[in-house]
């Protein structure tokens, strides 16, 4: 699946501020509601750490 596949896939199935994973430790996706003027929902970038375990530190 290519990654506009899965931006789509993201933007079409993932709940209004659900957080999606990515292969990079401690980059996500998160989706956002559609504006009053904008009923069409946006994707943000939500960079959180991670520790020597690979744990996010927020």
């Amino acid at each position: 699946m290519s990654v506009d596949d899965r931006l789509a896939q993201l933007l079409r199935e993932a709940k209004d501020w659900e957080r999606g994973v990515t292969s990079i430790l401690g980059l996500f996706l998160l989706k956002l509601p559609g504006l009053k003027t904008s009923s069409l929902p946006s994707i943000a970038i939500k960079i959180n750490p991670v520790d020597a375990s690979g744990t996010p530190t927020h």
